[in-house]
């Protein structure tokens, strides 16, 4: 029985076609089918609601959309929208709880947990213009002017009124004829510390080294506790476009946000901490973070909370707390999070395997690359069953996709190899699992451990409790490289040396090249066997195109260039996998 659309669902039909970019009509007669059957994408899914919310006063279930869910769903569960408040006027407010949980992570394993990224700048530089453009990004997100303030119960954050960064020069470190870019942000990840040292001031930096008259490097440098990933392809699409328009031409008094995700709110905005409200050039504020504070007190209210804390246990009851995945090193006797990083890209040719596999199974190339990850550990460790951590953007209303905040959690998501199930149906599972913990992301990771047998058997602090193995795939906010004001501005993301897991996989930008990183624990793999896991990863999406149809025990996620290798030492009978 097809549920009955919610008010405004007709309009929310013309939205997606829009977006989909196909007739309403066709949308209409294919309602039975997903969001991703019908082509759509996780940013297209990010349109559907920001659009929805902006457009029609709607707010879409976000897990039904990113799930397999068919889209009469999606329609009959649309809600009205719920609208921002603004940010309380009080000097002190309680910290999120990713945000507690990054300051108290830090003070735990002694090492800073900071994003460095920067851009490149190649053209002549207005350095006054990029002062004032700094100065309007800093003074629209009240992220960039929060302190956090440590009590005897925790964190509060103290958003300052006004303050100005201005720009930290840095002399560019010798590299001998290596890639000055790297050399910078190795720099600044080994003083970030220093850079960011408290003092009352927020923890962030913008760094301008001089290779050049016509090339620098502008860089930022902020806590994780402040900003995320897309937070910070935000920030740099805001701030080119900031720039663009002070340096154009005839460009208009008061610099434009450029459109699409760091667009400026059209409502409400929240007001800055404190009396005082800083100049923003005639621009409104950005969204507060106090919304996720909001939503996690509305769900509390009401007892969802509760009731998704008792089914989320209950979903993961039964799974293993430890994936062990095998290796020459011995399971140190603490775990440091120290890691390394091994990028890598995909050629055409897997590139297409991927793409066709997710045409076929209906569901996102993204679960194609979790679905594969997955068996790889999977025989990796000859376990059928186990938990991946998978990284869950709380961005399902439209203000939440121009805010600036730590809004990634990291998600259990059930992993269940059955090898003889069709590949397309495995992958089907992996995009329902991952949809089920969407649903659920708004639960801590701590409640779950607690609540899981043998969830926090950790106290050995040879592991990192209940997720080893992760996985993240981030929105593409920012293309490789832009023109702005003169400028060629190509940027840059750095791996500052800390990981949360002894192996992730994350997926950096899929077009036009695919290009993805391993990070694992150095103390736990090594770099050849990371290179090993990378080959595996790259079989295995080749065999699930070739293998479509069959059981996913045809899979391999030994390239054939091992299992010839494996042969010449253990003989055929021995190669599996």
């Amino acid at each position: 029985m097809t549920p009955d659309p919610a008010p405004g669902a007709g309009s929310l039909l013309d939205v997606l076609a829009s977006v989909l970019e196909m007739p309403a009509e066709e949308v209409a007669a294919r309602l039975g089918e997903s969001f991703f059957g019908l082509g759509g994408t996780s940013l297209d899914a990010m349109e559907v609601v920001d659009r929805a919310e902006e457009e029609l006063g709607l707010t879409v279930d976000v897990g039904h959309l990113l799930g397999m869910a068919p889209l009469s769903t999606v329609l009959a569960a649309c809600v009205p929208a719920r609208v921002p408040p603004s940010a309380p006027a009080a000097d002190r407010r309680p910290v999120l709880p990713e945000q507690e949980s990054f300051l108290s992570a830090e003070r735990l394993i002694g090492a800073p947990m900071h994003h460095v990224s920067g851009a490149e700048l190649t053209g002549p530089l207005d350095e006054e213009a990029l002062r004032e453009a700094v100065r309007l990004l800093v003074a629209r997100h009240e992220s960039l002017r929060t302190v956090f303030e440590e009590t005897e119960d925790g964190h509060l954050r103290h958003v300052l009124p006004d303050w100005r960064p201005g720009l930290v020069r840095l002399e560019p470190p010798g590299t001998a004829g290596g890639d000055p870019v790297a050399a910078v942000h190795a720099e600044l990840a080994r003083t970030s510390a220093d850079l960011l040292a408290d003092g009352g001031r927020p923890a962030v930096a913008f760094v301008l080294t001089r290779f050049a008259d016509r090339h620098h490097l502008l860089s930022l440098v902020v806590h994780r506790a402040l900003a995320d990933g897309w937070s910070i392809g935000l920030l740099w699409r805001e701030l080119t476009g900031r720039y663009a328009a002070l340096t154009a031409p005839a460009g208009p008094a008061v610099p434009v946000v450029p459109p699409g995700p760091g667009a400026v709110v059209s409502g409400p905005g929240a007001a800055s901490g404190g009396s005082a409200v800083p100049d923003l050039g005639g621009e409104a504020p950005a969204p507060s973070p106090d919304l996720l504070l909001d939503r996690w007190a509305d769900l509390a209210a009401t007892g969802d909370l509760d009731r998704l804390t008792r089914r989320r246990v209950e979903q993961l009851g039964g799974f293993p707390p430890i994936v062990e995945l095998p290796g020459d090193l011995p399971r140190p006797a603490e775990f440091d999070f120290r890691g390394s990083r091994l990028t890598f890209t995909l050629d055409a040719r897997t590139r297409d395997a991927a793409e066709r596999s997710a045409g076929r199974a209906g569901v996102t190339v993204t679960a194609v690359l979790l679905a594969a990850w997955q068996l790889v550990v999977a025989r990796r460790c000859a376990m059928d069953r186990f938990l991946v951590g998978v990284g869950v953007a709380r961005r399902d209303r439209a203000s939440a996709t121009r805010l600036v905040a730590p809004c990634v959690r990291t998600v259990p998501i059930r992993c269940v190899i059955d090898d003889a199930e069709p590949v397309e149906e495995y992958l089907r599972r992996t995009a329902r699992a991952v949809a089920e913990g969407v649903v659920s992301a708004d639960v801590p990771l701590g409640v779950i451990s607690r609540g899981l047998p043998g969830g926090r058997a950790m106290a050995d602090r040879r592991r990192v409790p209940l997720l080893q193995i992760t996985f993240s795939a981030q929105e593409t906010v920012l293309p490789e490289q832009v023109r702005a004001g003169g400028l060629t501005v190509r940027y840059h993301e750095a791996f500052t040396g800390l990981v949360a897991a002894d192996a992730g996989l994350s997926v950096l930008r899929w077009d036009p090249t695919p290009r993805l990183a391993l990070d694992h624990a150095t103390a736990v793999l090594t770099a050849a066997e990371a290179r090993v896991l990378a080959e595996a990863l790259r079989a295995a999406l080749r065999g699930f195109d070739s293998g479509h149809g069959r059981p996913l025990a045809r899979v391999r996620t030994i390239p054939a260039r091992q299992r010839r290798w494996l042969r010449r030492r253990r003989g055929p009978l021995l190669v599996v996998g």
